[in-house]
């Protein structure tokens, strides 16, 4: 390793260090504050980044890691308590707005990726959101947290669809990965149900996959294996890396529901060690002359507006489930700060081809922007209902 890497690295993890602190006198979430960490170092000291090796490996690595918490930390159990008809009326909610992102796009003459834009439901800011209010475990804040699940795993699902529509179209080969795709979800659920029977019929064996605090750390390292697995799987059908992350956490958290502590000590490496990364790595990205461009400031307002506005138009349906209606004025803010799947949204556009560098930063921008208002603006809202 050549001295300037050692010298990003350093850059890298001092910034690591000190954004939670700065972010946290700041007001704004930590991810932010190393986005925004990687636009200063990047802009203020003269060192190329784009060749850095060691620095591009670590970033897509954490980008991997941080789809598989989004699969590994949705909370499977609460999914299981949700009615019927609540289950259909989030799913029909989540395709009204859908169908709101194709307009939207549509209207204003967007390339198709936009309606990812416009969509896309992520907790990863939603889930300490309700942690810090105190509402995790409250009748509201778990439908929300439900709601915001569901919508997660629809996004990532849209993901993938997009992802074979824009490598292939609509050709044979497009249908040949979506029978691709079937098999690889088949073949998921299958070794999902054999690993579920071989756990009954052999409980104690679960602390390979759950053991943590010794030594050799087991459950670690299973994790990982489990992870590579299912990304070596996914690339050879030709399936983005990054979803076979995911539906390989969703797995893990499905087949095993006493995960706590294997929850806590993968977010340990995840979030204190390669999440970061890839976050310092997007503002390293980030194409701050684009900044000095009026229209890419009004672009990133729009979609930060239409964010938001495509969720209320759709609330009417929300008003049929269990959902009171005061709730369904304040459930959509909920679920309007996508800020981990909006940044993905952003990479994979530009790894797709269809978005450039200035429309990538937007979209950033607009991922900064929407965790910093509607996250205040829902913890306000939140607090307010629950007062009477």
């Amino acid at each position: 390793m050549s001295d300037s890497d050692i010298l990003r690295l350093l850059l890298i993890i001092l910034g690591m260090f000190l954004m939670p602190f700065i972010s946290k006198k700041l007001k704004i979430p930590s991810a932010v504050g190393e986005i925004l960490y990687g636009i200063a170092i990047k802009n203020t000291l003269s060192l190329t980044w784009h060749n850095s090796i060691v620095v591009n490996f670590l970033a897509l690595f954490g980008f991997i890691v941080l789809m598989y918490m989004a699969g590994l930390e949705l909370d499977i159990k609460a999914l299981k308590h949700i009615t019927k008809k609540d289950a259909f009326v989030f799913v029909l909610y989540f395709a009204v707005v859908i169908a709101f992102g194709f307009f939207m796009t549509k209207e204003l003459q967007k390339p198709i990726i936009f309606v990812l834009a416009f969509c896309v439901t992520s907790i990863g800011l939603l889930y300490p959101v309700l942690k810090e209010q105190n509402m995790i475990n409250k009748p509201f804040g778990l439908k929300v947290l439900i709601l915001g699940s569901i919508g997660e795993i629809i996004s990532l699902f849209a993901i993938i669809i997009f992802n074979l529509y824009f490598k292939f179209g609509f050709s044979m080969q497009s249908l040949i990965k979506m029978v691709q795709l079937g098999v690889f979800i088949v073949l998921s659920v299958l070794f999902l149900k054999l690993l579920k029977l071989f756990l009954w019929w052999f409980p104690h064996l679960s602390e390979i996959f759950l053991k943590t605090g010794n030594t050799t750390e087991t459950g670690i390292r299973t994790n990982f294996l489990n992870l590579i697995v299912f990304v070596f799987l996914s690339n050879v059908l030709g399936i983005e890396p990054i979803l076979g992350a995911f539906i390989s956490g969703l797995i893990f958290s499905l087949s095993l529901q006493e995960n706590e502590n294997i929850k806590t000590s993968f977010g340990i490496i995840g979030n204190g060690f390669l999440v970061p990364i890839f976050f310092i790595h997007v503002g390293l990205s980030f194409d701050l002359s684009a900044m000095t461009s009026l229209d890419m400031i009004k672009n990133a307002c729009l979609v930060t507006i239409i964010i938001v506005l495509i969720r209320y138009l759709s609330s009417f349906v929300l008003l049929f489930s269990d959902f009171k209606v005061k709730e369904v004025l304040i459930a959509p803010m909920g679920i309007s700060f996508p800020l981990t799947l909006l940044v993905a949204v952003s990479q994979f556009g530009k790894s797709f081809g269809v978005l450039d560098d200035k429309s990538a930063s937007m979209l950033v921008l607009s991922a900064m922007l929407t965790s910093f208002l509607y996250s205040n603006v829902f913890k306000s809202m939140s607090s307010s209902l629950h007062k009477y």
